[in-house]
């Protein structure tokens, strides 16, 4: 029974301390908010679509561009389904089209 009663006193600590890094990697409100912000900026400076694609699924689940009738030079379409939490921004309507609405 001793040696259960240390294991799992060890366990809890490791727990504990596992919880406790968690908590601190979780970005601020102004990291987040700065994040966003230079999203746009670090995508039109992507050139790898592997480094781009992982950007991306960062915010959405699914993301597909689909060409025009006459092709992808004649314009194309953008499909997205965005991931939580930004999803139930917009369903919360605190955000719009990526604005703050008070």
């Amino acid at each position: 029974m001793q040696d259960e009663e240390t294991n799992l006193r060890s366990d809890l600590t490791k727990l504990t301390d596992r919880r406790n890094r968690s908590k601190s990697s979780i970005a601020t409100y102004e990291q987040y908010l700065k994040l966003l912000e230079s999203t746009p900026v670090i995508l039109g400076k992507i050139r790898d679509m592997e480094v781009m694609d992982a950007l991306l699924r960062i915010f959405f689940s699914n993301f597909t561009v689909v060409p025009s009738e006459n092709g992808f030079k004649q314009g194309s379409k953008v499909l997205y389904k965005l991931k939580e939490p930004w999803h139930g921004f917009i369903l919360d309507k605190k955000f719009s089209l990526g604005a703050l609405t008070g």
